[in-house]
């Protein structure tokens, strides 16, 4: 209960001076709350590949951390070194508590307390041994983080931060601090990338061709974000002071809405297509981190460099086939929903009004991922219809509660009642099982 209302005090003091999305994203990003957030901004931030921000996790806690350091150092007087220390770990686990409790935040805290002890003991350590420690510990108490998407690509982050940002950072050296810090924070986004695009390719079939521009204006303004945020939590009902720490919080939130919805709005901000076998993902993976750790032209290099192109060449084929794809799909709804791709144009069908289409759009997300076009929209709110497309002709006719597509040559008869079963060559919805479906969502033929 107490932790809930100091969840309710600190969520008061943000919305004592935000409103809107500016609001939705402060308690996104300072408490994990992410109810808010319209469907908009989650758009801005999948496209612009900074999803990874709205998740409280291994950056934010880094972050508070170094922040809450700073702070204590100037009370090293009063309170010592290791208690200070030992106080702000005791803050983290609260904070993780506050912001949800998430394997992402509980991996984020427990690494960063181990490090932050294991520098009190003053014995040498490597930070990577702490972070299959922590993963090893964390799925000791719960093996299902194995298969969460958070854990895979949280830790797939930090390992290539702690593998590669070094040799990444090492490939330029600035002598202007302002350059030398940026390029620092663009080797941090890389190394993390790096790791984690195969796996993201994998998951999510879309690549964010600008995510190193959208890295690196949220390095700088979320680390504003929160150290405004976590001292707007202390000023808040003092005047002038809690405003003005308002106003810094505002400015904020407004430029990296603002920065995310251009770059969203650039020529070619998303490449979408991705559809490939799960074993390139570690393949890629290591070709690109031996291509990082190596020297140019080594044998190693000159191996991973062949296998990474050879990978690479391969995703860009299959990408290729599936935008050009000639196919009928037909999507798993109560009501008879189907769609046609021949080449880049995708004609959808619905059995509603048109009225009713936009509610049936949510369906075409995932598929369009996976199978990118120009989709036009056809509703066929009747007994019986026909289309015709080039070569293509798709016919469909009502028999009781059975329906029937041909396309073609080609009869596909789909079930609308669990209780009638006319033969075993049915498709029965709205619940897919076949051999053919695309993750239980859509049949293919």
């Amino acid at each position: 209960q107490k932790i809930l209302n100091l969840h309710t005090y600190l969520s008061d003091a943000i919305k004592e001076y935000l409103s809107g999305q500016e609001l939705a994203l402060a308690q996104a990003l300072i408490l994990g709350d992410k109810s808010l957030l319209n469907q908009e901004t989650k758009s801005a931030f999948s496209s612009t590949g900074a999803m990874h921000v709205l998740a409280v996790s291994g950056m934010h806690i880094a972050l508070i951390l170094k922040i809450l350091l700073y702070i204590a150092s100037f009370f090293y007087r009063f309170i010592s070194r290791k208690n200070a220390t030992l106080f702000i770990v005791l803050l983290l686990w609260i904070y993780a508590i506050l912001t949800g409790f998430s394997p992402s935040i509980i991996r984020a805290v427990f690494t960063f307390s181990m490090l932050a002890i294991a520098q009190l003991s003053g014995n040498n350590f490597r930070p990577i041994n702490i972070l299959f420690f922590s993963a090893l510990v964390l799925l000791i108490l719960e093996p299902l983080f194995l298969y969460d998407i958070g854990f895979q690509l949280s830790y797939l982050a930090m390992i290539g931060i702690y593998l590669t940002y070094e040799p990444i950072a090492s490939w330029f050296t600035p002598r202007n601090r302002v350059l030398d810090f940026f390029w620092k924070g663009t080797s941090i986004g890389f190394a993390a990338q790096a790791m984690t695009i195969p796996l993201m390719l994998y998951y999510f079939h879309q690549f964010p061709n600008y995510f190193i521009l959208s890295n690196l204006i949220l390095l700088v303004l979320s680390g504003i974000i929160l150290g405004a945020g976590i001292t707007l939590f202390v000023t808040w009902k003092i005047p002038l002071v809690g405003q003005l720490n308002a106003f810094i919080l505002f400015v904020s939130l407004w430029l990296s809405l603002v920065s995310l919805h251009w770059i969203e709005g650039l020529p070619g901000a998303v490449a979408y297509g991705f559809h490939f076998p799960f074993f390139i993902v570690p393949l890629l993976t290591l070709s690109a981190y031996f291509l990082i750790l190596y020297v140019p032209f080594s044998r190693v290099w000159m191996f991973s460099s062949l296998l990474f192109a050879i990978l690479l060449s391969w995703i860009v084929l299959l990408r290729f086939d599936n935008m050009s794809s000639h196919h009928l799909v037909i999507f798993n709804h109560s009501k008879l929903t189907f769609a046609l791709k021949n080449g880049e144009q995708i004609h959808c069908f619905v059995d509603t009004s048109p009225q009713e289409i936009s509610k049936a759009k949510f369906m075409l997300d995932a598929y369009t991922k996976c199978y990118p076009g120009n989709i036009e929209w056809h509703a066929i709110k009747g007994l019986n219809g026909s289309f015709i497309l080039g070569n293509d002709t798709i016919t469909w006719q009502t028999k009781e509660d059975e329906k029937v597509i041909r396309w073609n040559r080609k009869n596909i008869p789909i079930q609308f009642s669990a209780t009638h079963k006319s033969d075993s060559k049915s498709i029965y919805m709205p619940w897919i099982e076949h051999p053919k479906s695309l993750k239980y969502g859509a049949i293919i033929y």
